[in-house]
């Protein structure tokens, strides 16, 4: 699993996961990009089968629904990170990436920095700065209650994007 990431991610309640999802559909379909799922991510690092199903069922047993404070709408040269929703520190959100992290027992250098990614595509500057400028998001809160894990490729690409292959999906404690 060498060309491969597991990736742990906060998903949106309802119904900011409809509205989130049709913003990134229709971003996506403007920019010839990929859609994919609306998400947190809270570590990335490598975990084996056995690990992320231990990681996640105690995730989902000991974590309660994590509300995070949206800041601004921001975008960076990075393609997971063209255009994106930072939200501010969450104790909860660090608490669980902590877990996740003192779980894996190969170590990574991810660092939480809690943001919802919107679009993926290499873009100019200019043109990014025109999107967030003209961007509508949803109104808050921005409450999460889903829990899931996914293996990704290592490349930053539209083909990366589709072989995301979904390990674990599942609820938080309400």
């Amino acid at each position: 699993m060498a060309d491969k990431d597991i990736c742990f991610f906060l998903i949106p309640a309802a119904p900011l996961y409809s509205a989130l999802s049709a913003l990134i559909e229709k971003l996506a379909a403007e920019e010839g990009a990929v859609p994919f799922m609306p998400h947190v991510t809270l570590y990335v690092g490598a975990a084996s089968e056995t690990e992320v199903a231990d990681i996640a069922a105690r995730i989902v047993a000991q974590f309660s629904s994590v509300e995070l404070a949206f800041e601004k709408i921001d975008y960076t040269p990075q393609f997971y990170k063209t255009l994106f929703l930072q939200f501010g520190e969450s104790t909860e959100a660090r608490a669980i990436s902590d877990v996740i992290r003192a779980s894996c027992r190969q170590a990574s250098n991810y660092r939480l920095n809690p943001h919802l990614s919107l679009l993926y595509k290499t873009m100019p500057r200019e043109a990014q700065a025109r999107r967030a400028q003209a961007l509508a998001v949803p109104a808050g809160p921005y409450r999460f209650d889903g829990f899931r894990v996914v293996e990704t490729p290592k490349a930053e690409s539209n083909e990366a994007v589709r072989g995301w292959r979904t390990a674990f999906d599942g609820r938080l404690r309400n």
